[in-house]
């Protein structure tokens, strides 16, 4: 996986959101982790520091809707909560005409 710095082109995006979902739960991790994913993704020491100042979305499959992806807002001990009043779903088939304006806009909802 590779980090894409704004600006970034629209295909570039849903290739790399496509990658992600293709390595989901290709490696078994060690329990207990050693340092959060997301910290050692970023090369930092905590989660804390890792998501400090970051959006996440979320883009979860079920079973009766497809994917859904949901913005989140930041809690006051550092986690992200689901907003899931603002939640689109995309359907079956991941599309890029679909996947990139509906992830852009969530990205756009969420706050840090």
């Amino acid at each position: 996986m590779r980090h894409l710095v704004s600006p970034y082109e629209e295909k570039d995006f849903c290739a790399e959101v496509t990658k992600g979902l293709e390595l989901c739960y290709s490696k078994v991790p060690a329990v207990p982790a050693k340092k959060p994913a997301l910290a050692k993704l970023f090369g930092v020491k905590s989660y804390q520091v890792a998501s400090k100042n970051k959006k996440l979305i979320v883009l979860s499959w079920e079973s009766n809707k497809g994917y859904v992806v949901y913005p989140t807002k930041k809690d006051r001990r550092g986690g992200y909560e689901h907003v899931f009043s603002l939640a689109e779903s995309i359907g079956f088939e991941l599309e890029s005409s679909v996947l990139a304006p509906v992830l852009s806009n969530a990205i756009r909802l969420s706050s840090v």
